[in-house]
């Protein structure tokens, strides 16, 4: 364990980061709040990130990975290696506003209820296009970014409980963590990247806990790196373009799936069935077409059946989580 004493452990997945993890460190280093340790989890890049870092931040934590292990895996390293009370896991591509681990840990520690809270997380700071006010789940059980691709008009300036907060920018409890993990899983290892953070909110729901958003704390998230689960170069998105959309694909539609296995529960189940049934089919008829490999994913979903039906199990068992107030209109 990598004991700090500290009161947030900030922790950062590379992978192929360079080209932005400059911009994430300063906004940390310049944040008004310093009671934070830093630990990188480094997913095999081969582009300096590690020789960068160790020259320029030699009191950042590093965890080495020999091979890219995904968003969840990795960040469930960084939170057994630490020994923090709150957990800052934050995408290289975010850029925090100076007070924005002031304002969230202010708020999440004056509210003992409170297992994750975000801030208004914002594309393009000169067009104030939006990124994230918390995420909102439909009646057919997708789940989005609220506020997504629109201007930042005020629309979201209240404070208040949301289904869940964005993966890319959020501030956990650890005592919520521990509470709702699976087995040495906080974040789902299987899911690998994509959806792991709408995983973890619903369980912190099933558990009791509450999500939050605070729109007086804003970051840049501009996205133009984003790559199963962390960062990249321009030129390798370029070029790895089309095997990339396969894979997020497919990842995409198995960890949804995965989602509903997991933590939908039967009540509400039927109140929205043909909702949910006909979103599917949809998708399903989507993906048979333009991306018939994706549905290779159903494989893999059968081949863990037993593992995801324990983890219903242990999920659902003693949870009295009504979903039907956060259900929004699709």
């Amino acid at each position: 364990m990598y004991k700090t004493n500290k009161t947030i452990s900030i922790h950062i997945v590379s992978w192929n980061s360079l080209s932005v993890l400059p911009h994430c460190l300063e906004s940390i280093l310049s944040q008004s709040f310093q009671d934070y340790s830093i630990i990188l989890v480094d997913n095999a890049s081969q582009d300096q990130t590690l020789v960068w870092i160790e020259k320029k931040y030699p009191f950042i934590h590093i965890i080495r990975n020999s091979r890219n292990q995904g968003f969840s895996y990795a960040h469930n390293q960084a939170i057994r290696a630490s020994d923090s009370p709150f957990i800052l896991v934050v995408n290289p591509d975010v850029i925090m506003a100076p007070d924005y681990l002031e304002k969230t840990f202010s708020f999440i520690q004056k509210n003992p209820n409170i297992a994750s809270i975000g801030g208004k997380l914002i594309r393009d700071q000169k067009s104030r296009v939006l990124d994230s006010a918390g995420l909102v789940i439909h009646s057919n059980r997708k789940v989005s970014e609220r506020g997504a691709g629109e201007i930042d008009q005020g629309q979201y300036d209240q404070s208040e409980s949301v289904f869940g907060v964005s993966g890319a920018l959020a501030l956990y409890r650890r005592k919520s963590l521990e509470q709702t993990k699976l087995g040495e899983d906080y974040f789902d290892s299987f899911f690998f990247a994509y959806k792991e953070d709408i995983d973890l909110a619903w369980r912190l729901r099933h558990d009791g806990w509450d999500n939050w958003y605070l729109p007086t704390a804003e970051a840049l998230h501009p996205r133009t790196v984003k790559e199963l689960g962390s960062g990249t170069s321009w030129k390798q998105r370029v070029f790895n373009r089309n095997q990339r959309g396969k894979r997020i694909n497919s990842l995409s539609y198995r960890n949804h799936l995965c989602l509903l296995i997991k933590n939908q529960d039967t009540e509400s189940f039927k109140k929205n069935f043909l909702k949910i049934l006909w979103y599917e089919f949809a998708k399903f008829c989507y993906l048979l077409l333009y991306h018939p490999k994706s549905l290779k994913s159903l494989l893999e979903i059968y081949r863990k059946r037993k593992d995801l039906l324990e983890k219903r199990k242990q999920i659902l068992q003693n949870s009295d989580f009504d979903l039907t107030p956060w259900i929004i209109k699709s």
